[in-house]
């Protein structure tokens, strides 16, 4: 969705946030905008990932530069969201083993029975 056509167009010394997933952006062009000083940061919660059977192996060239911020995929739940996401999971478990159905179905045409 971002690549080399996308970077240019933003204002010099923009920084570019990427809390979505790493296929979003392509990773060499915006390491290149800020080697090349087009972009004067960047923050990523993801990078792109390549799976080898149970291994997952990130090399990315964002890895090591000046001005970029990479941190594990955990910038958008707070404690609350994850105490509050465990609490539903947990009494959508209660419900289905008692035999009622699950709070909040995206789907509620399919059937749990």
């Amino acid at each position: 969705m971002i690549g080399r056509e996308e970077i240019t167009k933003m204002k010099n010394g923009a920084i570019l946030l990427n809390l979505a997933r790493g296929e979003v952006v392509d990773e060499e062009a915006l390491a290149e905008a800020v080697i090349e000083g087009k972009l004067s940061g960047v923050s990523t919660d993801v990078l792109i990932e390549n799976r080898r059977g149970d291994m997952i192996e990130v090399q990315s060239p964002l890895i090591g530069l000046e001005n970029v911020m990479i941190t594990p995929h955990l910038a958008g739940p707070t404690k609350e969201a994850r105490d509050r996401s465990c609490k539903q999971f947990t009494d959508n478990i209660l419900r289905v083993l008692s035999g009622d159905r699950p709070l909040h179905l995206v789907n509620d045409v399919v059937s749990i029975e």
